[in-house]
Parts: C-alpha cells; structure tokens; sequence
C-alpha cells in the first residue's frame, strides 16, 4: 500500500483494473460457470480468453477515460464555434467505435471461442 501512496497515477490504473477488469471477469465467470464446466478444457479456456481480453481492454479504455478527464480538468471549455461541433461528434464516435469493437469480444452466444471472435475481428480490417 506504501507504493501506492506515493504513486497516484499507479494508484487509479490499480484501482480501475481491479474494478473493472477483474469485477468484469468474475461477473461473466460466475454467470457462465454451468456453461464452462460441461465443456472440455481447451473450449473453456478460449471462451475464457475472449472474455479475458474484454475484461482488460475495457479496463484499460476507462483508464484512458479517466486520465483525459482529469488532465482537461480546470482548462477552459473551447468556444462554441465551426470546429467545436466537430471535435464533440468525433469524440462521441470514437467512443461509439471503441464499444461496437470491444463488444464483440463479449456478446452472445457464449458458445463463440476466442478464434472465433478474433477472425470476424480480424476480417473487418481485412480487404
């Protein structure tokens, strides 16, 4: 705890994996447990793989999230102005891409292992 005190960056990552990655982890271990365990290992372990992969880069976004916020915190708010409008609507589309990408890492049907998830990943950056 002693490193943490003096480290308050360190600290908020701790903090935020612990919670959200972690937390997340352990939701859909829980509520996919009788799933899991009537199937042979290797299948479980690549459906836990893609939720393990969820897990931390959700985590790792709200980090992100939250350092953004707290360095833009005190700064002036820009002028409404042409630019403003823009920057707002590609702020909110970036988010919006972040979540559709990490979503499918976890949607349904829980059947879907990690190879699975990566190739239709992957095929949506391939030509």
């Amino acid at each position: 705890m002693k490193y943490f005190k003096k480290r308050p960056r360190l600290r908020i990552f701790a903090a935020t994996m612990a919670a959200a990655t972690f937390g997340n982890l352990y939701y859909h271990l829980t509520r996919d447990f009788a799933e899991m365990a009537l199937v042979p290992a290797p299948v479980a372990v690549s459906r836990v793989g893609a939720r393990l992969l969820y897990s931390v880069v959700l985590g790792l976004g709200i980090f992100v999230s939250m350092r953004r916020e707290r360095n833009r915190r005190g700064k002036p708010a820009l002028p409404p102005g042409a630019g403003s409008f823009l920057r707002r609507v590609r702020a909110i589309a970036g988010v919006w891409l972040f979540f559709s990408l990490l979503h499918i890492w976890s949607v349904e049907p829980v059947t879907l292992g990690f190879e699975a998830r990566a190739r239709f990943f992957l095929s949506l950056f391939a030509p």
